[in-house]
């Protein structure tokens, strides 16, 4: 435990998180997410699925529509935040978590979520696992991700937007084809400040398509593993998603923003001068500095 807190405490976007109030660096994600795709300016109602500690739902309040209805739910306690309502409510259980958004949403006037959020995982086993343990366990999130893409496809307003976390399995080509089932658009994407070594994934639905009925087995992970076989050879997939893993990361690994650089307190920009091999003002948040007028041609090179 003492050494995996010590790798926290050397964790950049960790102490950047403390830095600037964020309950968990995780809402760098949601950040960088949002930054690609641009979701959250305009939303005016947002559910976060799985919101314990509240990182993400601290995000959805900062960035979202001002006086915009955020609503977290999650199994755990999550301390207040202004700006947004917590549910104790377990997504698993569909009908009595979706009884109990309803009647908040009733209460509020809302009819529906321009923007629904899934960041949440299974339990963990504490105990060794074996491999037949951590294909239980991976197949689990699977689960829970379909619980999550049921719950979205209540609340959803007609084109919005879904972002879900996945976690590498062998149901990776089914979850995919559930989603291509309700979105016209389903985005893999894996932020920056997601660890390289971690083998999570988010998935950036777009344009829900709000189909007047949709069928059960969309929902059954069995039937969505012998269909999705069908129609694209789950390896393809799967190489697919490690190269953008390995893009997107190493990319970042090599370069830093310009914008997070300069912004960062003196003793977090030593760390990334080491950790780092370059600083990029690519970033649309790094052109102001590399236009003003101290940042040189010789400062650029």
């Amino acid at each position: 435990m003492a050494k995996a807190r010590g790798k926290l405490r050397q964790d950049w976007y960790y102490r950047l998180a403390k830095e600037q109030g964020y309950r968990s660096r995780a809402a760098f994600n949601l950040l960088q997410l949002d930054r690609r795709f641009s979701f959250l300016p305009t939303a005016r109602a947002v559910l976060d699925l799985g919101a314990a500690p509240g990182g993400w739902l601290q995000v959805a309040v900062r960035t979202a529509t001002a006086g915009a209805f955020v609503v977290g739910v999650d199994l755990a306690r999550i301390r207040p935040i202004r700006g947004a309502i917590s549910l104790k409510e377990d997504i698993a259980a569909t009908s009595r978590c979706s009884a109990a958004v309803r009647k908040l949403m009733d209460s509020k006037g809302v009819a529906a979520f321009d923007v629904v959020l899934h960041d949440g995982v299974g339990k963990k086993n504490r105990r060794k696992r074996d491999g037949a343990q951590k294909a239980t366990t991976r197949h689990r999130q699977s689960a829970l991700v379909i619980d999550a893409v049921r719950l979205a496809t209540t609340f959803l307003a007609p084109k919005g937007t879904f972002i879900t976390k996945f976690t590498g399995s062998k149901d990776l080509n089914a979850i995919i084809f559930c989603l291509k089932q309700l979105f016209e658009k389903v985005q893999p994407y894996k932020p920056i400040a997601s660890r390289i070594a971690s083998a999570e994934i988010y998935f950036v639905c777009l344009e829900y398509k709000a189909p007047a009925k949709i069928q059960p087995e969309l929902f059954d992970l069995n039937y969505l593993f012998t269909v999705s076989l069908e129609n694209k050879p789950r390896d393809e997939v799967e190489t697919q998603l490690r190269g953008l893993c390995m893009h997107e990361s190493m990319s970042y690994f090599k370069r830093c923003p310009a914008s997070e650089f300069v912004w960062s307190e003196a003793d977090i920009r030593l760390e990334l001068v080491s950790f780092f091999v370059a600083i990029s003002f690519d970033d649309p948040a790094s052109l102001p500095i590399k236009n003003h007028e101290l940042t040189t041609t010789e400062v650029v090179e």
